[in-house]
C-alpha cells in the first residue's frame, strides 16, 4: 500500500469512529416545575392595605379606625395610627382632632 494513501484512509475511517464512539447526553424529559403556591395575603395585611389605599381622607380614617378595631392585635396597628395622624395633619379642619403627639389613637 502506499504511505501516501495510509494516511488520508486512516482519518477517514478513525474521524468518524471517534465521533461515534463518543457518549451523547439523552435529551431527558423535563418534570414539570412545581409550582410554588402564591401566598395568600393575611386579611389583616389586606385591610391595611386596603385601607391606606384610600385617599378621600375622611373615609381613610374612618377605614383605618375600622382596621384598629377588627384587627387589635395586628402587627400594623401602630402603622395605622401614624397613618391616621399625619392624615389628620394634613387635614386643615381637623388638626384640633389630633392629639399632641398621638397620645390616644
Amino acid at each position: 500500500m502506499n504511505p501516501r494513501l495510509a494516511l488520508p484512509i486512516l482519518l477517514s475511517v478513525a474521524i468518524p469512529w471517534a465521533a461515534l464512539t463518543q457518549t451523547v447526553p439523552s435529551p431527558e424529559k423535563k418534570q414539570p416545575e412545581a409550582k410554588a403556591a402564591p401566598r395568600e395575603t393575611p386579611p389583616d395585611s389586606k385591610a391595611y392595605s386596603e385601607a391606606s389605599a384610600i385617599t378621600d381622607p375622611a373615609k381613610k380614617i374612618e377605614a383605618l379606625e375600622k382596621f384598629k378595631r377588627d384587627f387589635p392585635k395586628s402587627a400594623s396597628v401602630e402603622t395605622a395610627n401614624m397613618s391616621i395622624l399625619s392624615t389628620l395633619l394634613k387635614m386643615p379642619n381637623e388638626t384640633a382632632r389630633a392629639p399632641a403627639g398621638g397620645a390616644h389613637l
